[in-house]
């Protein structure tokens, strides 16, 4: 029987299990640690996962990911101060884009905050980050003398489902009478969906370009929904899909992946996610940010296509006439592309669209140039 309560701890070691990890044997998939957690990353295959997200649908487990609320009368002050984007005009049923910066402007992790209520927030930390997360925001509240602020940690709670692909709205409203065509990009709506009893967060939202939905809800309903998705998929070719799939699809547009294209060394500037920063309000790190973006003599990521074949990864050196100008954080061949797609930082000096340099694969030059991430160009 699949455990719909508290996630399971492995025997002999501290990995963890989400609700549907029976679901994840029965179904053949190949699993592995992933962010202290023991998850999926193939069930028939990487490539042919990724095309039936990005032809058709895919289902993804994520609920290895973090859940916290925030809430109180002073909610909102304590948001504005912990992350860096702006929620003074953000109404609610409407979902952001941030990060959470230390004193020095480096990114803790990004992670996207939903506004419930006027004076309640919810957010979706990382899965290795969401202890860190949590920690760190009641550091923040106890410097903040006097405030209404309660913060739960509810991850143990939670499960969520990733619905993507070009058919994910088709086969998500068989499950429900509610147009979801209401549900607009990066907002959410509360819904009973198929034969559950409860509630479940539906927002469209997704880490891999295409069009879709997250759903979050509680762990037993996580389970029941798995097996009716799946069942409503079937006549447009929906398949569960693994952790490899989800990386190279967000790799394909350039999204970051916390702990590799970031890991409390980079800013958000320097991640070229200054998009998700709203200089209008004071939040940590802002100061020290200001301070660099001025100077603009900061490192970039940048996409790299390869111009020849190889496949880049993580921490190959990027050079230039022989002279070492940065390092691949994240790298791929592209399903879609057929060719080796990277993330990666460079000197500000080669940031420039069009520069052409060098991956070092097995002490080789493979010659690449600066590309503008997406690297695949959705409609």
């Amino acid at each position: 029987m699949c455990n719909v309560g508290l996630p399971i701890r492995l025997e002999g070691d501290n990995m963890k299990r989400t609700p549907l990890y029976e679901k994840h044997k029965l179904l053949g998939a190949k699993l592995i640690e992933f962010g202290g957690w023991e998850m999926p990353v193939q069930y028939t295959g990487i490539i042919e996962e990724h095309m039936a997200v990005r032809n058709d649908a895919g289902l993804f487990d994520v609920s290895h990911m973090g859940d916290i609320v925030i809430k109180g009368k002073d909610a909102m002050e304590f948001v504005q101060k912990v992350q860096t984007n702006s929620f003074l005009k953000c109404e609610v049923g409407r979902m952001k884009y941030c990060h959470v910066c230390n004193e020095k402007g480096y990114t803790i992790d990004d992670m996207i905050m939903s506004r419930l209520g006027e004076t309640e927030f919810f957010t979706i930390p990382n899965a290795s980050m969401t202890d860190v997360i949590y920690k760190w925001m009641l550091k923040v509240r106890e410097k903040m003398k006097g405030k209404e602020i309660i913060i739960e940690n509810i991850s143990d709670k939670l499960g969520a489902l990733a619905l993507q692909g070009p058919k994910a709205q088709k086969i998500l409203q068989k499950l429900t009478s509610y147009d979801l065509s209401r549900i607009k990009p990066f907002y959410f709506a509360k819904l009973r969906l198929g034969k559950t009893k409860e509630e479940s967060m539906v927002s469209r939202s997704g880490y891999t370009g295409e069009d879709g939905f997250e759903i979050v809800s509680p762990n037993s309903v996580t389970v029941e929904l798995w097996d009716e998705i799946l069942e409503a998929g079937k006549e447009y070719g929906l398949k569960p899909i693994g952790l490899g799939a989800r990386d190279t699809l967000r790799l394909e547009m350039g999204y970051l992946l916390s702990g590799q294209d970031f890991h409390e060394n980079r800013t958000p500037i320097e991640a070229n996610a200054e998009w998700a920063v709203k200089w209008d309000h004071d939040f940590i790190g802002k100061e020290a940010m200001l301070k660099q973006k001025e100077s603009g003599k900061y490192d970039r990521l940048v996409g790299f296509e390869l111009l020849d074949k190889g496949v880049p990864r993580t921490h190959m050196e990027v050079v230039k006439n022989g002279k070492k100008i940065g390092e691949v954080t994240s790298g791929t061949i592209s399903p879609m592309l057929k060719k080796g797609i990277a993330l990666g930082y460079v000197n500000y000096e080669y940031k420039e669209v069009g520069t052409e340099v060098e991956i070092m694969i097995r002490d080789k030059g493979v010659k690449a140039k600066v590309v503008m991430p997406p690297f695949v160009k959705k409609q």
